[in-house]
C-alpha cells in the first residue's frame, strides 16, 4: 500500500457534528423577522444567513455566492455612503475573510485542469499518468486521471467512514483521526501507515468543496496550518509532507461513472535516482487507483457495512453528493480523453484576497477597529 491511500480523499468521522467556519458571534440582527431597511442591516442579515448555511452543510461555494451577490450590489456605481460603509463592514468581517481564504484553495485546485508542464508517462483507455520531477530535486509530483465505475457516494463511503478504514487498508495503524477544531468540509487528518520496516506518519489539512451547480467534488490537501495541535515527533515514525488536489467529476450527460483528476506533490527530503523515482511514482499511482476501485467494490457489495452506511446516510453527506451528480447531467460528458478545462470552476460571483484592489476609499472612515481594517484591505470581489 501507499501513503496516498490515506490522504487522497477523506471526511470527518460521521458522529462529529459540523462546526461554524469561524468563531464569530452571530450578528445581533439574527432571527429578526422581515426585510432589513438599511445596507448595514442587510449585511448583518447576510452574515447571519451564511453562518447558518455553513453550520448546516459547510457549503463554502454557496456562502461565496451569497456574499458575492451582496457585495456586487454594494459596490455598484453611484452607491451612497451607507453602501460604502456597509461594504467595508462586509469585507472586514471574520466570516467574509474565512470564506475568502478557503476559496483561494478552490481556485488553486481549478488550475489542475489547465495545461501544465507535466510529461505523459503512460496512457490507456481508462487512465493516464503524467509526471513532473526535476533532476536532483528532493520532491516530485504526478497527475493522474482515471475513470471509475461508481457514483460519488460509492467512491466516498469507504473513505468517509473512518472507523471502518483498517478493515480494507491493513497497512493503517488504527483509524485516521481528526486533530483540533474542524468543520464538516475542512479538517486536519492524521494517518499512521506501516510500510515494510517503516512507520509513515501523514498529517494534512483537507478542504472539500461540494459544487452542486457545476456538478463536481473538489478536495485541496496541504500540510496543517500553524497553530494546529500536532502530536510530538517520535523516532519510530517518519513524518512526510503531502500536497494534493483532487477533482471528482461525475461523467455527465447520460453516462454513468466518475472521472477523477488528481495531482500529488511529495516532499521526500532526499534525492532519488531516476529509476527509483519512476518505480515509486508508478507504484503510488497503482495503489491509489486500486484503493479507489476497492472503495467502489465495497460499496456495491450487497449487505456490506459500507453499503449500509451509504443507505443510512446519517449526516446527509451522501444526499449532498447525489445533488452534485444531478447537476452533472446538465453538462457535457467528460472522460480521460476528454477532460474539461477550468471552466468547470466558473461561477457568477468570485471573492478572493488581494492587497491592491477593492480597498475602501481613504476619505471614508472605517466603522471597524484597527485590528479588522488590515483584513478589510486584503479582501476583494473579482
Amino acid at each position: 500500500g501507499s501513503s496516498s491511500q490515506a490522504v487522497a480523499v477523506a471526511a470527518p468521522p460521521r458522529p462529529e457534528p459540523p462546526m461554524p467556519i469561524a468563531p464569530d458571534a452571530l450578528p445581533a440582527s439574527c432571527g429578526v423577522e422581515g426585510h432589513p431597511r438599511t445596507w448595514r442591516a442587510e449585511v448583518e442579515a447576510a452574515l447571519c444567513e451564511v453562518q447558518r448555511a455553513l453550520k448546516a452543510e459547510d457549503s463554502v461555494l454557496e456562502a461565496e455566492a451569497r456574499l458575492g451577490e451582496l457585495l456586487t450590489r454594494l459596490d455598484a456605481p453611484g452607491g451612497d455612503r451607507d453602501a460604502v460603509l456597509a461594504a467595508m463592514d462586509l469585507r472586514s468581517s471574520p466570516v467574509f475573510a474565512g470564506v475568502a481564504a478557503r476559496i483561494q484553495k478552490y481556485e488553486k485546485v481549478g488550475r489542475v485542469l489547465d495545461p501544465s508542464s507535466f510529461k505523459l508517462q503512460w496512457k490507456r483507455e481508462d487512465a493516464a499518468l503524467w509526471v513532473n520531477a526535476s533532476p536532483g530535486a528532493t520532491w516530485f509530483e504526478y497527475r493522474l486521471a482515471a475513470t471509475l465505475d461508481g457514483t460519488l457516494g460509492e467512491i466516498m463511503v469507504a473513505l468517509n467512514e473512518f472507523d471502518l478504514a483498517p478493515r480494507y487498508q491493513p497497512q493503517l495503524v488504527g483509524p485516521p483521526t481528526i486533530l483540533g477544531e474542524h468543520t464538516r468540509n475542512q479538517f486536519v487528518l492524521r494517518s499512521l501507515i506501516s510500510l515494510l520496516m517503516l512507520r509513515i506518519e501523514i498529517m494534512v489539512e483537507i478542504s472539500r468543496f461540494v459544487d452542486t451547480a457545476n456538478g463536481v467534488l473538489v478536495e485541496h490537501v496541504q500540510p496543517p496550518p500553524e497553530g494546529t495541535p500536532l502530536p510530538p515527533k517520535t523516532w519510530q515514525n517518519k513524518r512526510i509532507s503531502v500536497n494534493a488536489q483532487n477533482i471528482f467529476l461525475p461523467r455527465g450527460g447520460d453516462r454513468s461513472g466518475t472521472v477523477i483528476v488528481s495531482v500529488t506533490h511529495i516532499e521526500v527530503g532526499v534525492r532519488l535516482p531516476e529509476f527509483i523515482l519512476n518505480f515509486v511514482i508508478n507504484q503510488m499511482a497503482k495503489d491509489f487507483l486500486d484503493n479507489l476501485h476497492t472503495c467502489v467494490k465495497l460499496a456495491k457489495t450487497p449487505g456490506s457495512l459500507w453499503q449500509k452506511r451509504l443507505e443510512e446516510d446519517a449526516s446527509g453527506y451522501y444526499a449532498q453528493l447525489r445533488r452534485v451528480e444531478q447537476a452533472a447531467v446538465k453538462r457535457q460528458e467528460c472522460s480521460v480523453d476528454n477532460l474539461p478545462g477550468s471552466e468547470v470552476f466558473e461561477r457568477p460571483w468570485r471573492i478572493t484576497q488581494d492587497s491592491k484592489v477593492g480597498t475602501p476609499p481613504v476619505a471614508v472612515e472605517a466603522p471597524c477597529d484597527a485590528r479588522d481594517s488590515d483584513a478589510a484591505s486584503k479582501v476583494m470581489l473579482l
